[in-house]
This record gives structure tokens, sequence and C-alpha cells, in this order.
């Protein structure tokens, strides 16, 4: 399989990159290379174990937990009119703990 220019540019803006003409050629030359290397691979679909296909597979039931920051145990850090919050303040002790 040959992958042309225009079918790499296509891939290039769905992954966000931009290439020169010279780099669309090159990929154009070297992908190809890959997808003809993938079809020579045996494959049988026969093989393969369709056990985890969606319909058999047990999914836990969602559930939301209360977030350890929710508003009421934060509230009193908001300074109002500011955008920022104000945390208190670490004890991290004197440092002249034995180790």
């Amino acid at each position: 399989m040959s992958l042309k220019p225009d079918q790499v540019r296509h891939l290039a803006d769905l992954a966000a990159i931009e290439l020169t003409d010279d780099e669309v050629r090159s990929l154009s030359l070297e992908l190809s290379s890959v997808l003809e290397h993938c079809q020579r691979l045996p494959v049988s679909h026969e093989s393969c174990d369709h056990g985890f296909a969606v319909g058999s597979v047990e999914v836990r039931e969602d559930r939301v937990d209360p977030s350890p920051m929710s508003d009421e145990s934060f509230r009193w850090v908001w300074i109002e009119g500011e955008k920022f919050f104000a945390v208190p303040r670490l004890d991290l002790g004197s440092g002249d703990d034995e180790r």
C-alpha cells in the first residue's frame, strides 16, 4: 500500500504537526514501507480471542466519592476579591530531629 502526499498531510494535520514538502515526501515513503510490511504479516482473525468484547466485560458501577478538597473544607482559605488562596503555614519542625 502506498501513501500519497495528501494522505500524509492529512495525518500530519490530525496530529497537529507541521511538515515541509520534503518531510511529506520522505514520510510518504517511510510510512508506505511500514504499511507494506504490515500487510505481509500473517494475521488470522479466527485465532483472535473475542472474549473481551464489550458485551461480555463486567464493568463496575460508576460512583462519585466526595472530594477531599470539597468547598466546605477549603472555604476558609479563599481571600475575597483576590485571585489566590491563602494556606496555613506548614510546621516542618526545627530541623534538629535525631535520625
